[in-house]
């Protein structure tokens, strides 16, 4: 009896892990970051901002644009709103050709996020 409620506790906790690793996307995250050196928030599209508040914090920052795009002539960076079609939500996407070019524009930008917009990191 003892073995049984001993299997079923750690069973438990075991499927609760899993269910938090998954609601957390933990596996989605390391795989991205480790294997494609890319980043993505897992933002619903109710979380994002709308796409005009996007466009107008690009704007206010146009310089800061322009030393990312800077760093590599292969360097893009876009507002996308086909993550949310017909929501009129958006992100932005940083594209970017190495590691060496997403580390110099996470320091220029010292994060992540572009000024509080959610950003997905691209290695092409």
């Amino acid at each position: 009896m003892k073995k049984r409620n001993l299997l079923l506790i750690v069973g438990s906790i075991v499927i609760l892990g899993g269910i938090v690793l998954f609601m957390f996307h933990i596996p989605q995250r390391v795989v991205d970051d480790v294997l494609y050196d890319n980043y993505d928030h897992y933002l619903p599209c109710s979380s994002l901002p709308k796409k005009a508040e996007v466009e107008q914090v690009v704007r206010d920052h146009a310089a800061v644009v322009d030393r990312i795009r800077a760093v590599s002539a292969d360097v893009e960076f876009q507002i996308d709103t086909e993550k949310c079609p017909g929501q009129d939500r958006a992100d932005l996407i940083v594209s970017y050709p190495g590691h060496s070019q997403r580390l110099e524009i996470e320091q220029i930008l010292g994060g992540k996020t572009f000024f509080g917009i959610p950003t997905r990191w691209r290695n092409w």
